[in-house]
């Protein structure tokens, strides 16, 4: 998830912030609350991942980055267009991806190279709609020893131009299956991430996983406050056959 946002309501008065939100829910086709936000962040050599990615690497510095991000999922809803009705889920919805960035018709956004679901109903949900891989899961949650570092403004907010920045302030999920590359912007209010220190209890299934984790290398984490307003927008086809096809008509 936005791991992977689009941060709404960042400037302006709080009227144009109100505007802003309520443009969201109108234009959602999700809704749910994100807690327990964890991301960790490695960085890989850039030949390494071209293969894995069918959208250009975004790089900073000239340097690729991947980042495992875990999070709970609490209320998921849908929007049928005449109101919110919430998903029989069940238990506990948990979720991580491992992500990449990328760049897509001058726009910066992640594209997902694995992602893990606890709920059955959401791992149906991603491939058939969205064209993202989903897989039973998550995997082991990393530990977490939460400790402010350097990085950020006294609120929490990645400093401009920082790393934090790059990792932190993405507007688009952009996925691509069968030749078709679809984008779903996933918007809430301001998220205040901090650098905390964080470290994966077992990366044992990463690396049974993901042949190239062994090159990888963590450079930083984050975690923060919960969201409590998520709003997940339809995903909109940019590139491939399946652009003529309304996604309503994929139901």
């Amino acid at each position: 998830m936005t791991t992977m946002v689009q941060h709404i309501a960042t400037k302006g008065t709080p009227r144009q912030a109100q505007r802003l939100c309520s443009t969201a829910r109108d234009e959602a086709l999700l809704r749910c609350a994100c807690r327990e936000l964890t991301m960790l962040h490695f960085v890989v050599a850039p030949e390494v991942l071209r293969p894995l990615s069918p959208f250009a690497l975004d790089l900073h510095h000239g340097r690729a980055y991947v980042s495992l991000v875990t999070l709970r999922l609490d209320g998921l809803s849908v929007n049928t267009g005449r109101r919110w009705v919430d998903l029989p889920t069940g238990g506990e919805n948990r979720f991580a991806c491992l992500r990449t960035y990328v760049r897509h018709q001058d726009e910066a956004g992640v594209h997902p190279l694995r992602q893990w679901l606890s709920a059955p109903l959401l791992r149906m949900l991603g491939p058939r709609h969205f064209g993202f891989p989903v897989e039973a899961g998550p995997p082991t949650l990393p530990s977490l020893e939460s400790k402010t570092q350097t990085g950020t403004q006294g609120d929490g907010r990645p400093l401009p131009g920082a790393l934090d920045a790059f990792l932190l302030d993405r507007h688009a999920v952009l996925s691509m299956d069968n030749g078709v590359a679809r984008r779903v912007r996933v918007r809430h209010e301001p998220w205040a991430g901090r650098r905390i220190n964080a470290h994966l209890r077992d990366a044992a299934l990463l690396r049974s996983t993901v042949d190239w984790f062994d090159h990888a290398t963590q450079v930083a984490a984050h975690g923060g406050e919960d969201v409590e307003e998520v709003w997940i927008d339809p995903p909109q086809c940019v590139n491939g056959p399946a652009c003529s096809t309304r996604w309503a008509e994929r139901i």
